[in-house]
């Protein structure tokens, strides 16, 4: 069992309302740049956060390299909460559904500990780069729904550097994802999730209520697609879940 390497976690406060459980096997590059993000959060209306509002966890697992240290070089330099825990996972479970499942499974478990059923357990990747608002915009989605998944875009750079073929695809796959996306919210509305809706449920961006996230059994144990999985076990359990 890997649960112990989370024993470290400092209880969860009682004005603690989300925390951003972050996956991170050698992203000593890229995770900087997103934990600057993080660190800089603010309101809609561009005021910073009141202090204590979330934190981050972020899971070096399997690295070899300096993930774990620019982790902790971030939070001394930025000045904000973040946790890091170092461990490797065994070799038949050295993936990110593993490593994801661990930290969520942790944060969930941190919430209830601290008796805050309704902490947010969000999630992004190592390499993303979250919206300045996008803590903000997570909670207030938040209000009144159990789980939220916000859409996600490839970096400029990356889609200029693609082929035109898999451009093209690339373009067509988003085009037909969203045309089914706005045809289920005509065809079968519902209250909490309402037009527009988008079809991205991806780990970059998923939120979810720590009671919520412990009923549906968490993240199920799958190598890959772990997010997309998530989605589906919180629809399997009536979670009420809008995507933004």
């Amino acid at each position: 069992m890997i649960g112990h390497a989370f024993a470290s976690l400092p209880p969860a406060r009682e004005r603690l309302r989300l925390t951003v459980a972050i996956p991170a096997r050698d992203e000593q590059t890229f995770l900087p740049r997103q934990l600057a993000a993080l660190a800089e959060q603010r309101t809609s209306g561009g005021r910073p956060l009141p202090p204590g509002t979330f934190d981050v966890v972020v899971f070096a697992n399997n690295c070899r390299d300096a993930t774990a240290a620019v982790a902790r070089a971030a939070a001394r330099e930025r000045g904000f909460a973040v946790h890091v825990v170092e461990a490797d996972l065994p070799a038949d479970r050295a993936h990110i559904g593993a490593a994801r499942k661990a930290v969520m499974d942790a944060v969930a478990a941190r919430f209830r500990r601290a008796r805050l059923p309704g902490g947010l357990v969000a999630t992004t990747d190592a390499d993303s780069l979250v919206d300045p608002a996008w803590v903000a915009h997570t909670m207030a989605d938040a209000a009144g729904v159990d789980a939220v998944a916000g859409r996600i875009e490839p970096f400029e750079g990356d889609l200029r550097a693609l082929p035109p073929g898999v451009y093209a695809a690339y373009r067509n796959d988003v085009a037909y994802w969203q045309a089914l996306a706005d045809v289920e919210a005509l065809r079968d509305p519902v209250p909490w999730d309402p037009a527009p809706r988008h079809a991205q449920h991806f780990g970059a961006s998923f939120c979810v209520r720590a009671a919520a996230y412990e009923r549906a059994g968490g993240v199920p144990p799958v190598a890959s697609l772990e997010d997309v999985a998530l989605y589906r076990a919180q629809l399997q359990y009536k979670t009420k879940t809008v995507t933004l």
